[in-house]
């Protein structure tokens, strides 16, 4: 499976995070860590909002809204047949 950034997902979309961005700002990675965004874990894309932004995901049992340009740091590998 090709590698994405999590902003990529569509709706219903399930992907694992391998890892972030190299250009993503120290403080960034800290919050991303603090709201459970890890390596390893499975990320579903709830859905965005009506002008795109922000998007809502389902992780380690909660939602979570990422605004596009902070979502786009994320690298992640799609899981197959979910939708």
């Amino acid at each position: 499976m090709p590698v994405l950034r999590l902003d990529e997902l569509d709706d219903g979309e399930s992907a694992e995070i391998i890892g972030y961005d190299e250009e993503t700002p120290p403080n960034l990675k800290m919050r991303f860590v603090s709201m459970g965004l890890t390596r390893g874990v499975v990320v579903k894309r709830v859905r965005r909002s009506v002008l795109g932004d922000p998007i809502e995901f389902r992780v380690r049992g909660y939602c979570v809204s990422l605004r596009r340009y902070e979502a786009r740091y994320i690298k992640v590998r799609k899981l197959g047949g979910e939708k």
